[in-house]
């Protein structure tokens, strides 16, 4: 089964975490690493591969913007990790880590990682408010 790593600034993956395991339950193979005002990108990255550590061979990493701290430092680690199959995602939403979560068995990092970005594009919705629909009442209908 594929390890999953959740990063970003502040309390992030701890906060990510706390949601997933109120909605799904306690979960295997994952870790969350926040990115806290006390940390340095040099105590992040010894967070990060500590967790990469306790995992086999395939980790996703869920971070929370591209292009930030928590994103870079996984994608470098996984490059420096070699003898390990690491992917890196970010835009990360708790729809996505739900799904992610509970449907990773039997899949590789590689279609994980598609899953992943499917699951956070239909997580995100609008809400519009629709004009209610007059219907007509039948006098013969009584009810139930």
């Amino acid at each position: 089964m594929v390890g999953i790593i959740v990063t970003g600034h502040g309390n992030f993956a701890t906060g990510m975490l706390s949601s997933l395991e109120l909605i799904a339950g306690k979960s295997d193979k994952l870790i969350g690493v926040d990115f806290t005002a006390e940390d340095s990108t040099e105590t992040l990255e010894v967070k990060i591969e500590k967790a990469m550590n306790e995992f086999d061979d395939e980790i996703i990493v869920l971070s929370d913007l591209a292009g930030g701290s928590p994103f870079k430092v996984s994608a470098i680690l996984g490059q420096k990790l070699s003898d390990k199959k690491i992917q890196v995602v970010a835009g990360t939403n708790l729809g996505m880590l739900i799904e992610v979560s509970l449907c990773r068995e039997g899949m590789s990092v590689e279609e994980l990682v598609d899953f992943a970005i499917n699951s956070g594009s239909n997580a995100i919705k609008a809400f519009a408010l629709k004009e209610k629909e007059e219907v007509e009442e039948d006098e013969e209908f009584d009810g139930i």
